[in-house]
């Protein structure tokens, strides 16, 4: 069984679900990032309200090793600033100890690329709609161009140039 919440957090618990009418998921969300804070406090021996930032930057690192994901120690620490701000509010505590506490950065997903027939496919819709096109997929368009009237000899193929190179490839 937990122990019973430290007074402080109870109200500020209760001042969130009054005063801000925060929904039953994000006062859930919350009353797990404050029931982790008061372990760690407890554990460390520290009063709540005489948490610093040192204590507070431990008390993050310890989420991160315990695996943790970023976006999930981001939502524990902005919980964690709003109840010190809160705290500052009411003068219960001089100085908020999570200010300039950041969380760890999420991991950026690679960007995923074209197929062939994409790219292509791509490139020709640039020559009929226009560069916008291109630019507003992030794709690099400078040295690429497709030249519609050289002929190659052959009416299924059309000749594609990019930068000093040529080739030939079908007609779509």
């Amino acid at each position: 069984m937990p122990p019973p919440r430290d007074a402080d957090i109870a109200r500020h618990l209760q001042h969130l679900a009054v005063e801000r009418r925060l929904a039953a998921r994000t006062l859930s969300l919350y009353g797990e990032a404050f029931d982790r804070l008061q372990h760690f406090a407890d554990a460390a021996a520290v009063p709540l309200r005489q948490a610093e930032m040192h204590h507070i930057r431990r008390w993050a690192a310890q989420l991160h090793g315990a695996g943790l994901a970023p976006r999930s120690i981001a939502l524990t620490l902005s919980a964690w600033r709003g109840l010190y701000r809160w705290l500052g509010g009411e003068g219960l505590v001089a100085a908020n100890p999570v200010e300039g506490v950041r969380a760890p950065r999420a991991a950026q997903p690679l960007p995923k690329a074209l197929s062939v027939d994409d790219a292509v496919a791509l490139v020709a819709h640039r020559d009929d709609a226009g560069s916008p096109v291109l630019a507003a997929s992030g794709a690099r368009s400078t040295g690429t161009r497709l030249n519609n009237s050289q002929q190659t000899g052959d009416p299924h193929l059309r000749r594609v140039h990019c930068r000093s190179r040529s080739r030939r490839q079908p007609k779509r």
